[in-house]
């Protein structure tokens, strides 16, 4: 059902009350890649930061993790997969990070 192109969108606050916005094109394969781009806009600073990341995704048992080109492993709780809408949450951010996602292209 995570196979294809998707557009998501996120907000991020960092302990010191900074935050940035988060805009990411990702594309699931059926074999578990994944390929990632990210635009970071910073709060406040005027910045922005775009970034490339590949790994292995999986989903199961209301969990979705990503395992990055680095080896690091993220772990979201889902609240919502349906047939073009995604929706989990950062579980290592706590609750204040929801990333929604919307299909755009099936592979």
């Amino acid at each position: 059902m995570l196979i294809g192109i998707w557009r998501g969108a996120g907000v991020y606050q960092s302990d010191e009350g900074q935050g940035w916005n988060e805009l990411r094109k990702m594309i699931r394969h059926e074999d578990g890649k994944f390929e990632v781009s990210y635009l970071l806009v910073y709060h406040g600073d005027k910045q922005y930061e775009v970034t490339f990341d590949t790994g292995k995704w999986s989903y199961e048992n209301g969990k979705y993790a990503e395992v990055d080109g680095d080896n690091q492993k993220s772990i979201y709780k889902v609240y919502s997969v349906k047939k073009d809408w995604f929706e989990y949450n950062y579980i290592q951010r706590g609750d204040n990070v929801t990333i929604q996602e919307t299909e755009t292209v099936k592979l």
